[in-house]
């Protein structure tokens, strides 16, 4: 499926279908952050913070030439879907409490 994304009248992005813009590399299929972060319902921003700030785990990469791509196999979405919840269950316990 393609996706449709445009900007909203407030500067924001929105997707109006799924992408899936996986790479292939040397016969080999990888996601990319874009399709990690649309299976989560996140943005690209988001997905990148959530790395970054340690929400979830640094994902494996991948050598491509001179590039190191980041890749999101299916195990480390499992991991990254239980750390996500985790992350947002103490982050509502916090708020209520």
């Amino acid at each position: 499926m393609i996706a449709t994304l445009h900007r909203d009248d407030r500067g924001g992005i929105n997707e109006t279908n799924f992408e899936v813009l996986m790479i292939v590399v040397r016969g080999k299929t990888y996601s990319t952050t874009m399709d990690a972060a649309a299976e989560l319902g996140v943005s690209t921003k988001t997905m990148r913070q959530y790395i970054l700030k340690g929400i979830i785990p640094q994902p494996p990469e991948i050598q491509y030439g001179v590039r190191t791509l980041r890749h999101f196999p299916p195990e480390y979405m499992d991991a990254v879907r239980k750390s996500l919840d985790s992350y947002r269950r103490e982050r509502r316990q916090e708020r209520a409490g």
